[in-house]
């Protein structure tokens, strides 16, 4: 599908915490995973490092990035160049987010490969979905409307077909995991 047309930029500012809420308000229901810079009030867990995530994502890892490579036959083969986990408490979000590269990674924002090679797998592992993002914020993000009059800067994203409890990790364990963080 096209790309909606972008609402004028806005200029990039700090966000008021006692405004954060209105800064997104309308334009998601999910800013972590959509917004691009927008800082977090509620982040209650983060993790990541280069190479392979914990075992604890390890089966979601691959089935996400076989279903990127099932969705972009011609992508080759993108190597796993590292991985980030951050959950936030309100609104209620975990997210898997596994960096790749590889000649020719196919961006459906752009219709094209990325120059740099570069993009975001998404994997949400309490739902049981995964995306294709990007984070060129010039070409593969939008800006949004909020309810308050304000404007939220949003990734672009593509949703993989993956069986959803594939991408599910046990509840206990990823809560398990996050208190250690």
């Amino acid at each position: 599908a096209p790309a909606a047309p972008a609402a004028p930029a806005a200029p990039a500012a700090a966000v008021d915490a006692d405004s954060w809420e209105s800064s997104w308000d309308g334009a998601t229901a999910t800013p972590l995973l959509d917004a691009t810079a927008l800082p977090h009030k509620f982040i209650i867990a983060r993790a990541g490092d280069r190479g392979q995530p914990p075992a604890l994502f390890a089966a979601a890892a691959t089935v996400a990035l076989a279903a990127l490579r099932r969705d972009h036959r011609d992508n080759g083969d993108p190597a796993l160049m590292s991985w980030r986990y951050v959950a936030a408490e309100f609104p209620s979000e975990r997210y898997l987010h596994l960096n790749v590269k590889g000649q020719g990674v196919f961006c459906r924002s752009r219709g094209r490969p990325h120059q740099n090679q570069n993009l975001v797998v998404t994997v949400d592992p309490v739902n049981g979905r995964c995306w294709q993002r990007c984070y060129d914020g010039a070409d593969c993000a939008r800006d949004v409307p909020t309810t308050s009059g304000g404007v939220c800067r949003l990734a672009n994203r593509h949703e993989l077909a993956a069986p959803a409890d594939d991408l599910k990790v046990d509840r206990f364990a990823l809560l398990a995991f996050e208190k250690g963080r």
